[in-house]
């Protein structure tokens, strides 16, 4: 991880152990045997700290020529986490279009059952004019039973019951 990303000053070189002492301006948090990651005359190397003299000095082992130019990238960890930002944009550009596709067939099926429901709706409101008009139809009926139903009642004479027939 670039946790450290800075210019080292080399303090020592020492050819026959091929190790190479460095120096920091700054705080490098290195212990024994972790590995680092140098920049090195361009070249990238990863030695293995094999001595901590001071928290800005550190000394690592397998250097096989003295440098020129030394940047300390940072040091190697086990569980570092990263995340590839192009299969996630993948990944959510695949969900966003299945949720586009799936809204798109829900708004379908709602148009289909709007248009039931206002096929329904029109059938009931034929039903209920039908339904009222035979309801009119019964009171009058109802009505001129009971008319005949009265002249019944007062005993009414042939004549009264032929005009009925004739009125109706």
């Amino acid at each position: 991880v670039p946790d450290i990303m800075a210019v080292a000053s080399i303090s020592h070189f020492d050819a026959a152990d091929k190790t190479l002492a460095l120096m920091l301006s700054k705080d490098h948090a290195l212990k024994v045997g972790d590995k680092v990651r140098l920049h090195v005359d361009g070249r990238r190397l990863d030695l293995a700290v094999s001595a901590v003299p001071n928290a800005h000095e550190f000394v690592v082992q397998g250097c096989d020529k003295a440098p020129e130019k030394v940047l300390v990238y940072g040091k190697e960890v086990n569980d570092f986490r990263t995340v590839d930002y192009n299969r996630l944009y993948t990944t959510g550009l695949g969900a966003i279009q299945e949720l586009s596709m799936r809204s798109e067939a829900q708004a379908k099926e709602l148009a289909a059952k709007d248009v039931k429901i206002s096929a329904l709706e029109a059938k009931l409101a034929e039903q209920e004019k039908r339904a009222t008009a035979q309801a009119e139809q019964g009171n009058s009926q109802n009505a001129r039973l009971v008319a005949i139903e009265k002249l019944l009642s007062k005993g009414g004479s042939e004549t009264q019951t032929v005009s009925l027939k004739a009125g109706e």
